[in-house]
């Protein structure tokens, strides 16, 4: 189980792994938002066997947006000041302003769990998201594939989506409109309508 930041990608998809086995889960469809697809990316290429599908949301295969500079900054900033430095910069990359406006409440609950972030995990994971380069390795995976990005998405932009769904060979690419990072959140209704018509076409094959 990956412990002491840093972490690696490769450890996270095998804590996955050993946690299949012990829920006794030979093989799953993986929706991974985020960093969870940049594991969910790691996970599928060193066990293909155990994934029925894939759904990469939010996330990138390399990080051409954010550079590893950037993640030293913030690794440095969380050991110094705490995680509750990073949580503004990051709630002004995740929500679009308008959703911000408009629904105070739900940012501020994010903001909570952002800040409620232990230092070793933050760091950790950071570490661990700054690596991701699966872009050359991702023709090797064969399940159906369904990557999504918010239209206004900085972080890991539609241009990364697109170099994704350029090179995963059964994958169909999705743009949620009038959303950045957190599509899930701002736009629920979109997300879960794609979401819904992947995993059903996938049960009928």
């Amino acid at each position: 189980m990956a412990g002491q930041a840093p972490y690696t990608l490769d450890q996270l998809a095998d804590d996955a792994a050993d946690l299949m086995d012990h829920l006794g889960i030979g093989k799953a469809a993986w929706i991974g938002f985020s960093m969870g697809g940049m594991i969910g990316q790691t996970f599928a290429l060193k066990y293909p066997e155990r994934v029925q599908a894939l759904v990469l949301a939010d996330t990138t295969s390399q990080h051409d947006a954010t550079p590893q500079a950037v993640w030293d900054e913030r690794i440095r900033v969380a050991r110094e000041q705490g995680v509750q430095a990073l949580v503004q910069p990051a709630i002004g990359r995740w929500f679009t302003q308008r959703f911000r406006d408009d629904n105070p409440g739900v940012v501020a609950e994010v903001a909570a769990t952002i800040g409620a972030t232990s230092v070793e995990g933050w760091t950790g994971c950071c570490a661990a998201i700054a690596t991701v380069h699966t872009t050359e390795l991702l023709p090797r995976i064969q399940c159906p594939v369904l990557v999504i990005v918010g239209e206004h998405d900085i972080g890991t932009p539609l241009a990364a989506s697109l170099e994704m769904h350029r090179n995963l060979p059964s994958s169909t690419l999705v743009v949620i409109a009038d959303a950045a990072h957190m599509t899930c959140i701002e736009q629920p209704g979109r997300f879960n309508r794609a979401l819904r018509m992947f995993l059903d076409a996938c049960a009928s094959r």
